[in-house]
């Protein structure tokens, strides 16, 4: 399960990058306002008015919020390349040799192999 989760990161991260720089700006600035939009709702929905320090201190406790959430998304991107990175290695690796050892006998009609 947690290699799908690993993996679905990647991948959304990877199609993310399919984004022309002026598409990239654009969407930074709609997410900029949109935050701007629902932080000044959250903090006058808990009665702060603006321009005062509890509006100010409320504004600064959701940007303070919103980066610790961002770093710890980064994070979870960076365990899942890694992650991807030692599956790719795991799955391009040759494989081990296990000692197993295999003897095949016929009776009648049928084989019967054993392996140890």
């Amino acid at each position: 399960m947690r290699k799908i989760v690993y993996l679905s990161i990647g991948l959304s991260v990877l199609l993310s990058a399919c984004v022309s720089p002026e598409e990239y700006k654009r969407q930074q600035a709609s997410i900029v306002e949109q935050e701007s939009v629902q932080g000044d709702q959250q903090c006058r929905s808990y009665g702060a008015e603006r321009k005062s320090v509890a509006y100010f201190n409320c504004r600064q406790n959701l940007f303070a919020l919103r980066e610790a959430k961002k770093q710890f998304q980064q994070q979870q991107a960076s365990e899942a390349y890694s992650e991807l990175g030692r599956m790719g290695s795991q799955m391009l690796s040759q494989p081990q040799h296990t000692g197993m050892n295999c003897t095949t006998t016929k009776q009648g009609i049928f084989l019967n192999t054993n392996c140890f």
